[in-house]
């Protein structure tokens, strides 16, 4: 790969996590000549935060843990403050009935089928058992996973393989209800580099209703922590990117809409760079395929691996609902209710009647977009069923719900591939093409869909490569 200098012209894709610590640590590393480029009229990608009754509300991104050192370390540095996540509680909708909320401590629930004494022996072997692996765990990204199987395989299996299943309905809450799948979906690799072992420190004593000082959440969102990030970088909103040409350079054509003061229009640019890095979803839709793609000139080998990302279509709905306060701010559904009903509920604030729910649709639906050319229809029918849900958990929690919901997001989340495609040496062939075409590849398909591990790679690619 040739070098790269100071002087070289660098073009980043995405104004979201990835694509904003990209930009800060090249700025920091003494690199100038860095453009930004993002689709939306604002900054953050899936860390979205919005102001109801003068609080500020996370739609995407949420918590910190002791685990999210760099994250930390840039909000100290920016100023952005933090606050302490209220207790939690759980949620049984297999018990509740109209008016009846079924609650419980989250231990209760998570002992279930278990007893003190083994739950306390499963905590202290999983502890040696993710200390013994931090060594590989703890690299960023996931070279070489291929060469260990025990870790390809799915974390429901590894967790039997080390005894370990009782821990199952604890995981479940960061892991499935936040919607990186169910624990004989998601790969072990992919839980355990979640499930940190400050992380998971966290959840244990959390769960335990313990005051550990943790979670944390920005005072004034995620969002506006990554706003902080940008004022000093070059980044350029409402673009709308029409193709990407790699050859002797990069060569991109896009235009761009503005306002200056009272003045709107639409500038069309074709600039050229030295380099490129890619800090939005690897996906073919989005890089080459579609109307509102990137029209990037995809090698065969890119082709071939971005085809294998897999995503999990999760949602966020709020409501102000004035009759209805949650004992806690934080609602664990436990067990987890069918898809499209809530699995997780939050009212961060006991003084603010906006309350969250999280849903997952079924990947096998997600997947009839791919396949019919009306997707609206298909989108209200999600939609649809998700709202009838809120509709039935907000009946059992005792409130009225509105009729019309103040958000409602549907996204496709968490990249990730195969246990099968992680065996082939799927992050062997992507890490092999870092740099190749003058090309860069980030964000959370590349070491877990975390804003912590996302930015922790930007850091390592930027030491390593730049």
């Amino acid at each position: 790969m040739p070098m790269v200098s100071k002087r070289d012209r660098i073009c980043i894709v995405g104004a979201g996590a990835a694509g904003l610590s990209t930009g800060y640590y090249l700025k920091q590393k003494g690199y100038h000549n860095v453009v930004v480029l993002e689709k939306q009229g604002r900054v953050g990608g899936l860390c979205c935060s919005v102001t109801h009754e003068g609080k500020s509300f996370d739609l995407g991104a949420n918590y910190l843990t002791p685990a999210y050192k760099e994250v930390l370390a840039l909000a100290d540095q920016v100023g952005a403050d933090l606050y302490t996540e209220g207790p939690g509680q759980v949620y049984n909708p297999l018990k509740s009935q109209p008016g009846q909320p079924a609650y419980q401590s989250i231990m209760s629930a998570v002992m279930q089928g278990t007893d003190p004494i083994t739950y306390a022996a499963a905590v202290a072997r999983y502890t040696w058992e993710r200390l013994q692996l931090e060594p590989m765990v703890s690299v960023p990204g996931f070279r070489g996973i291929s060469q260990h199987p025990e870790l390809t395989q799915s974390f429901a299996a590894w967790l039997e393989e080390k005894d370990l299943s009782c821990l199952g309905t604890l995981f479940e809450i960061p892991i499935t209800a936040m919607g990186y799948g169910y624990l004989h979906e998601i790969p072990a690799i992919y839980a355990l580099k979640y499930m940190t072992l400050e992380t998971f420190g966290t959840l244990v004593t959390y769960g335990a209703g313990l005051e550990c000082g943790w979670p944390k959440r920005f005072v004034q969102g995620f969002q506006r922590f990554w706003e902080r990030i940008a004022w000093n970088l070059d980044v350029r909103l409402n673009v709308d990117i029409h193709s990407i040409q790699r050859g002797a350079g990069i060569e991109v054509k896009f235009s761009e809409r503005e306002q200056v003061i009272d003045r709107y229009g639409r500038s069309h640019h074709h600039e050229t760079f030295d380099w490129l890095i890619l800090a939005c979803p690897l996906t073919l839709d989005v890089l080459a395929e579609g109307d509102t793609s990137l029209h990037l000139d995809l090698s065969d080998h890119e082709r071939d691996l971005f085809q294998q990302i897999v995503l999990n279509p999760y949602a966020l709905t709020t409501y102000a609902i004035p009759d209805l306060s949650m004992p806690t701010s934080v609602t664990n559904v436990v067990p987890l209710d069918a898809m499209e009903n809530p699995w997780f509920i939050s009212q961060q604030f006991p003084d603010n009647d906006l309350i969250a729910f999280y849903s997952r649709i079924p990947g096998e639906d997600w997947a009839t977009l791919q396949t019919t050319e009306e997707e609206q229809p298909v989108l209200e029918d999600f939609k649809q069923r998700i709202l009838a849900g809120i509709a039935t958990t907000v009946t059992n929690l005792g409130g009225e719900l509105p009729e019309q919901y103040f958000t409602y997001d549907l996204w496709p989340y968490f990249p990730h591939v195969t246990s099968e495609a992680l065996a082939n040496g799927f992050y062997d062939q992507l890490e092999a093409m870092q740099g190749q075409r003058h090309t860069f590849y980030v964000g959370g398909l590349m070491n877990f869909e975390l804003v912590e591990t996302i930015v922790e790679y930007t850091k390592a690619l930027v030491r390593d490569k730049f």
